[in-house]
């Protein structure tokens, strides 16, 4: 599922950076306990941890956590949310948070830290981490520098 994924990370990752090389495969026998634990998530997101796995990508572009976990977990937030209902897999390193909804059937969400504010992505999550990969509609890479 996640080909072109790696092809991708396998062309434009630095291979002399370590945060590169920091990603966990999972077996199914793991993702099938994050399953029991959170029953209904993605399997695009599962098929993910087996394939590319958990960790960070692209110079800390961004990172998927090695274990999924519910966002009041995270850390203190300051507002009041519905507690049990996101379940947070991933981080861009500036204080933001991706999440699953799990009362919108696992639709992906982004927390803005500084507006404390969710907001719907309306995206799989494979064409998600396309996005935080940087990873134009055609394959090239966006990221600007490049």
């Amino acid at each position: 599922m996640y080909e072109d994924e790696l092809k991708f990370l396998g062309s434009h990752e630095d291979p002399t950076d370590d945060t590169n090389v920091q990603r966990t495969i999972f077996s199914t026998e793991e993702v099938s306990n994050i399953l029991m634990k959170y029953p209904g998530l993605p399997e695009s997101y599962t098929t993910y941890l087996v394939e590319i796995g958990a960790g960070p990508f692209r110079e800390c572009q961004y990172e998927v956590f090695d274990t999924p976990c519910y966002f009041e977990d995270l850390y203190e937030v300051g507002f009041e949310f519905e507690p049990k209902r996101y379940i947070a897999f991933g981080h861009n390193f500036s204080g933001d948070t991706s999440v699953f909804d799990a009362k919108q059937e696992f639709t992906i969400m982004d927390f803005w830290h500084d507006s404390l504010e969710f907001y719907n992505k309306k995206m799989s999550f494979k064409s998600y981490i396309k996005e935080k990969m940087l990873i134009g509609l055609n394959g090239e890479d966006l990221r600007v520098n490049a």
